[in-house]
């Protein structure tokens, strides 16, 4: 359940449909458990898109210091010669936690390429192993409300496409859609759409 600036409290569903509504992004504020039911406190905030695009696109990675939640160290002034995906997200995002399939996908065809998956979370690293453990995700989890700060992202999720050289080539956010001709249904086409974005890293 989300409860909307100490105000009215929606469903999973509802609450995707408030994201799907236009350019907004949610900050996370605190959760809370009450019996069986998770509490997430959050902020709806309008976004511009080209904010994040423009203050970042195009432009080398600040340098960041960071663990992932098996303790591995990363610096990234020391991660030229890699390319590098960073996405943004949360447990307590719908839209993010729908991409998880397609991201696993996405990573798997760049197996034995010189390319690193970074998932950067705000939870602790308590919460995100326990919805790992029913969601698997094969990124390299972050735990780091820090990084999000750092950066000044207060929504999810989203995607920074980084290549060799430390320049982010492409800001994305947001989850890519695309309509199935038979179904008439949207589907996330994570997979389709930032491949080939990442195919252009080289």
């Amino acid at each position: 359940m989300y409860r909307l600036d100490n105000g009215p409290v929606y469903d999973q569903r509802q609450f995707d449909s408030i994201l799907g509504a236009g350019n907004v992004a949610i900050s996370l504020i605190s959760s809370e458990k009450k019996g069986d039911t998770i509490f997430v406190n959050s902020k709806i905030n309008k976004i511009a898109p080209q904010e994040i695009v423009g203050k970042y696109e195009k432009k080398q990675l600040p340098a960041l210091s960071f663990s992932d939640i098996r303790g591995r160290r990363y610096d990234s002034r020391k991660l030229k010669g890699y390319v590098l995906y960073f996405n943004f997200w949360s447990v307590f995002c719908g839209p993010c936690v729908a991409e998880i399939p397609d991201l696993n996908q996405l990573k798997d065809l760049y197996k034995g390429k010189k390319a690193l998956f970074f998932a950067i979370a705000p939870e602790s690293e308590a919460e995100l192993k326990t919805f790992l453990a029913a969601h698997p995700f094969n990124f390299n989890i972050v735990s780091s409300s820090a990084l999000f700060k750092e950066l000044g992202i207060d929504g999810y999720p989203a995607h920074f496409f980084i290549d060799r050289n430390g320049v982010i080539r492409k800001v994305s956010t947001g989850t890519p859609l695309k309509k199935n001709p038979d179904t008439g249904k949207w589907e996330v086409n994570v997979v389709g759409s930032n491949a080939e974005i990442m195919n252009q890293l080289k």
